[in-house]
């Protein structure tokens, strides 16, 4: 109970086992065991006076070049979002207000290719039902050209005599007999 400090009550042995929060070291550990650890010598010894500047040195420089690397890590951050907000600020500028909102101007250029290629369609279409409204027409007028022809046609047969027939007749004229069959168009 002595070692402990309990009894006889004893606060002092505890309290110097304890660490201390500030200090990475206790009373238990070797100073000299720690890592970067640095002997003191003779100050006649130049070779560990050099050893310790050349040691100085490099932490100074370490730390230097780690502060170096702050300032520039900080300014490249500054920079990165400058640029966000500038490129922010063009987006926000190319925006175009569409028929249900703004739109970005990629979308914008979407739209636009739909609208022209849409708009190619359409002229198309249009140009197919013209052509087709136009075979139609000439197909209509053909009918009646036909119609008019074949009128013409009985007409004439009628009004010409039955001696005018003989003598048209193939044995009379060397025509084959296929030259009176009326053709197929003639006739709906």
């Amino acid at each position: 109970w002595e070692r402990s400090g309990r009894f006889p009550y004893n606060p002092s042995v505890v309290l110097d086992a304890l660490q201390d929060p500030l200090s990475s070291l206790t009373p238990n550990v070797n100073v000299a065991s720690l890592p970067g650890y640095i002997e003191v010598g003779d100050e006649d010894d130049n070779s560990s006076s050099n050893e310790v500047l050349r040691t100085y040195d490099k932490v100074r420089k370490v730390g230097r070049a780690l502060e170096l690397n702050g300032i520039t890590a900080s300014n490249e951050l500054r920079r990165q979002k400058e640029k966000i907000l500038a490129r922010q600020k063009l987006q926000d500028e190319r925006r175009v207000i569409a028929r249900y909102g703004p739109i970005s101007a990629g979308d914008a250029r979407g739209c636009i290719a739909t609208d022209d290629y849409n708009r190619c369609a359409a002229q198309e279409d249009e140009a197919q039902r013209i052509e087709r409204k136009a075979s139609r027409d000439e197909e209509a007028f053909l009918w009646r050209w036909l119609r008019i022809v074949e009128g013409f046609i009985r007409k004439g047969i009628t009004e010409i005599g039955h001696k005018e027939l003989k003598v048209l007749s193939p044995n009379n004229t060397g025509f084959s007999g296929d030259d009176l069959i009326p053709q197929p168009w003639f006739h709906k």
